[in-house]
């Protein structure tokens, strides 16, 4: 990805992360879900699904970047379009992102469980949060 929007500092350039990224759920303890409130696997495959599909080796690209974008086209390189909520691809940014996907999908497959906290680690000791509000 790259910063763009005026931004002047290093990451203004092409660069990329080995992110990591956590999530914290909530709910109550099941007996009928064998003591808990969602298998971790569930939630595991549901976030690594989605993130390995969009953005596994792609190019985060802002939805303004024409240029990044066309030439990314007309290259066939695997790209995500931030939309024009997310505008920059940053940190903070790509966590509200996936926490919104990762919510709905939580929301389609058992009602009592909710999201409560995406972190996203660009670097060992940098990382965004989003939690539920």
């Amino acid at each position: 990805h790259r910063l763009i929007h005026g931004y002047e500092g290093k990451c203004k350039n092409i660069h990329g992360h080995t992110y990591k990224c956590e999530i914290t759920i909530k709910g109550y303890i099941s007996p009928q879900k064998y003591g808990m409130v969602v298998d971790f696997g569930v939630v595991s495959e549901i976030a690594r699904d989605w993130v390995m599909a969009n953005l596994d080796h792609a190019m985060m690209v802002d939805y303004t970047d024409l240029d990044m974008i066309g030439f990314l086209v007309a290259h066939k390189q695997k790209h995500f379009i931030m939309h024009e909520h997310f505008v920059n691809t940053t940190a903070e940014n790509i966590t509200c992102i996936i926490a919104t996907q990762v919510a709905e999908a939580l929301r389609r497959i058992d009602g009592g469980v909710e999201l409560q906290e995406v972190k996203v680690w660009e670097t060992p000791t940098s990382c965004a949060t989003w939690w539920k509000a």
